[in-house]
Formats: C-alpha cells, structure tokens, sequence
C-alpha cells in the first residue's frame, strides 16, 4: 500500500503541511482554510486501498 501513488502523494502532502504548521507562528483563519482545502484526492480514501 505504501507504494500505491495516491498513498506516496498523501504521504508528500502531509509532509508539506507538518513543514508549514513548524514554519506558522500563529494558525491564522486563511492558514487554516489553507490547510482544510489544499487536498485534492477527488474524494477518495485510503481505506480499503490495499
């Protein structure tokens, strides 16, 4: 499952928003609506991926 693109791609975005919540001083309502839509995975999960 690791190794299934749309997991690698979620594992890269959740990386990049760990990086900028250390970088953030102050969780600013945009940061926050940043960080709810800056997902895009077309509604799918990683349920039941494997």
């Amino acid at each position: 499952m690791a190794s299934h693109p749309f997991a690698v791609r979620e594992m890269a975005k959740e990386a990049e928003d760990l990086q900028r919540l250390k970088e953030t001083e102050t969780l600013t309502r945009d940061f926050l609506e940043w960080l709810r839509t800056s997902s895009h995975n077309n509604g799918k999960s990683l349920i039941d991926l494997s």
